[in-house]
């Protein structure tokens, strides 16, 4: 809800009288202002983006851990030991860059 002491900003917005009417009713049913249930519907409207936009992430890192986890059950994955070594991964990298262009390294 808003708080008086909270500051705010005044907008213009165009409504239909269908739309007008409906914020009307729904104000009076809450008995509230008409401000105050667009605000409601708006803190609801982003919240429910975020919660979506939080859902595929996670989905999306699921599917990347099934992969991960598919590739250790064929064998493919990283071998116990095995140590992370950035000039190497860049020696690695640059040697197939170069093979790919047909040049020596």
């Amino acid at each position: 809800m808003y708080n008086e002491r909270e500051a705010v900003v005044r907008k213009q917005i165009y409504l239909t009288p269908a739309q007008n009417e409906a914020l009307k009713r729904r104000a009076r049913e809450l008995g509230t202002s008409e401000a105050e249930v667009l605000r409601q519907l708006i803190d609801a409207s982003l919240a429910e983006s975020e919660n979506v936009a939080s859902k595929r992430r996670i989905a999306a890192m699921n599917r990347f851990l099934d992969w991960a986890d598919d590739l250790v059950r064929r064998g493919q994955g990283l071998q116990a030991g095995y140590r992370f070594d950035r000039e190497e991964l860049y020696a690695e990298r640059m040697e197939r860059l170069l093979r790919d262009r047909g040049e020596e390294s």
